[in-house]
């Protein structure tokens, strides 16, 4: 009930206000502006990144299991009982068959 009260109370003080002059716009002239160049050119100031230490934690985090895994690859044959393929003599096998014709 209260709020509704007040908001009438403000309602008919702005609309005093307005009728007293209180609100009344100001003409700009366009033509008295400054140069866009004059505006812009302090603003030359680099975008700071600002990074939360919890993003710091998870960033950390993620870059050493990475290198734990890069660095322990090659003894997952030992770990995972030889489940990987040992590089050796790979047969190259054509993608068509030859064919001689006789006469």
């Amino acid at each position: 009930m209260s709020e509704q009260h007040s908001s009438k109370e403000q309602t008919e003080q702005m609309r005093n206000d307005k009728e007293d002059g209180g609100y009344e716009e100001e003409e700009f002239d366009i033509l008295d502006l400054p140069p866009r160049k004059d505006v812009h050119e302090g603003r030359k100031e680099k975008t700071s990144w600002k990074v939360n230490a919890i993003w710091m934690r998870f960033l950390f985090v993620v870059l050493l299991i990475l290198i734990i895994v890069m660095l322990s690859f090659p003894y997952w044959d030992v770990w995972f009982g030889q489940t990987f393929p040992k590089p050796g003599f790979i047969e190259e096998s054509p993608y068509h068959e030859h064919i001689t014709v006789e006469r």
